[in-house]
């Protein structure tokens, strides 16, 4: 039966149901069509501009907590000046621009998943100016242990997607049009209260996620809780954001407190074996180094040596931990490599 599907389909009554297949010529004329209808109604009920950035800012400052989504924070890149969190606008203040702006078809997709990156598109069409974007996030797959399991891929994925929905909206919605609401709901996301109960709320919140005050200060880049200001709050809250988003790991925060504590251990002179075998002691005069040599080398190395203590195959060791990312649990190790990817292409 021309048109039918060849697999005998049938209603309830047993008859056998006639399918209809569409070629792609008149696909793309029901498409085109779609899309005509779209156009005409944006042209016949145009945007005011100043109606939304009055509804973007009434929606993004609603509450506190929608007002933390409203930003995402990744740590610093290696070999940054500065080293402090990159900041922007997030895929949720991306939604919310995108409704508030209206007529415009927003959306975002992966196009290839190969053996070293997934690639994903997203494309925004400003149905009243009839302008079309699109922009391609390319994301790794490949970490330290090789190429990503089956869960990492699928949170990679989530996450190049949901970067390249977000960068298609603010091609076609002008940023500048969106930073105001931007700057107020990253005000309003600290809460209310003095400096010192917004830092301790910030602090509290890291601190259930097992972030010690320490940990949040190699975070932000400040050397002390009392460098932590507005500016670190906002970055606190953005860092939230875009673990909720899949650009970001818990794991991976506590991969570059480990770095960081890594990198600014040194062993000083007086402990170091050379300097102990030499009977030396960091640069003291030659009376000192004669005392080192017996005295204080030996009492220091028996401070040092029994200040470490390796656990024992009886001692139990810590629970082993297992983020969330998008809804897909991924073992520490996983979480941990997309990082350095989630840097680059923030």
């Amino acid at each position: 039966m021309p048109g039918s599907n060849g697999a005998g389909a049938r209603d309830e009554a047993g008859q056998e149901l006639e399918v209809q297949v569409l070629d792609s010529s008149a696909l793309e004329a029901l498409n085109r069509s779609e899309i005509d209808i779209q156009i005409s109604t944006a042209k016949r009920y145009p945007r005011s501009l100043t109606q939304f950035k009055r509804d973007l800012l009434e929606q993004v400052t609603a509450t506190v907590a929608i007002a933390k989504t409203m930003g995402y924070s990744l740590p610093a890149r290696k070999g940054d000046q500065d080293n402090k969190p990159i900041k922007g606008p997030s895929v949720r203040l991306a939604e919310v621009a995108a409704t508030a702006y209206g007529n415009i078809r927003v959306g975002a997709r992966i196009v290839e998943v190969g053996d070293a990156f997934v690639v994903a598109q997203g494309s925004a069409h400003d149905l009243e100016k009839n302008a079309f974007m699109t922009v391609s996030i390319s994301r790794s797959i490949v970490g330290r242990s090789g190429r990503y399991g089956n869960n990492m891929i699928q949170v990679t994925c989530q996450a190049a997607i949901a970067i390249a929905f977000r960068e298609a909206v603010f091609k076609a919605i002008p940023k500048v049009h969106v930073l105001e609401a931007y700057g107020a709901a990253m005000e309003a996301s600290t809460g209310k209260g003095t400096m010192a109960e917004k830092i301790a709320r910030a602090l509290a919140e890291y601190e259930k996620l097992g972030f010690q005050k320490a940990d949040v200060c190699v975070l932000l880049g400040v050397k002390g809780v009392a460098d932590i200001g507005m500016d670190e709050l906002i970055s606190l809250a953005g860092f939230l954001t875009s673990v909720e988003t899949g650009e970001l790991t818990v794991e991976s925060m506590r991969e570059v407190v480990r770095q960081s504590k890594a990198a600014t251990t040194v062993t000083p002179a007086a402990f170091t074996a050379q300097a102990i075998a030499g009977g030396k002691a960091g640069g003291k005069d030659d009376a000192q180094k004669d005392r080192a040599a017996t005295e204080v080398p030996s009492q220091r190395v028996v401070d040092v040596a029994t200040s470490v203590v390796e656990p024992s195959a009886t001692t139990p060791g810590p629970e082993p931990r297992v983020d969330t990312v998008g809804g897909i649990p991924v073992t520490p190790e996983e979480a941990a490599e997309i990082s350095e990817a989630a840097q680059i292409f923030a």
